[in-house]
């Protein structure tokens, strides 16, 4: 299925580089050749990173949910599940109880290990994965 996604871009380019020597005549079809280049390697690039995640066990579709796994905090999976203003109910259900936390104004600061989750107002708003987290 990967090697169906990957050749795409490539049938795109061969495409658009063959329309873009029909058009030759007006001088511009090097700078577009140029572009495309660029995209495609954008897009290699976008792609090789959620094959990562995939690969990982991160979900790259926000709008499944994906069960965390076991070892709270502990597990670096885990924390590849967090997203920027998530609620802190499920915050603590993904990472678990933090070992410490701090409370100042409307931030609060969880402190699993020597790593931390911040939150505003309730909502997730950084997190810095622990060394202590495995893979």
């Amino acid at each position: 299925m990967r090697e169906i996604h990957r050749t795409a871009p490539t049938l795109i380019v061969a495409a658009a580089l063959l329309a873009a020597g029909a058009h030759a005549a007006d001088g511009g079809a090097a700078q577009q050749i140029e572009r495309l280049q660029q995209q495609v390697e954008t897009l290699e690039a976008r792609l090789d990173a959620l094959e990562s995640r995939i690969d990982a066990g991160v979900p790259t579709n926000k709008a499944l949910k994906v069960e965390p796994k076991p070892g709270g905090w502990r597990n670096a999976a885990n924390w590849g599940l967090l997203a920027r203003n998530m609620p802190k109910e499920e915050v603590m259900r993904i990472l678990g109880e933090p070992d410490n936390s701090k409370t100042i104004k409307k931030f609060e600061h969880w402190l699993y290990g020597d790593g931390r989750a911040r939150l505003y107002l309730n909502r997730l708003k950084s997190w810095d994965i622990p060394s202590q987290a495995t893979r």
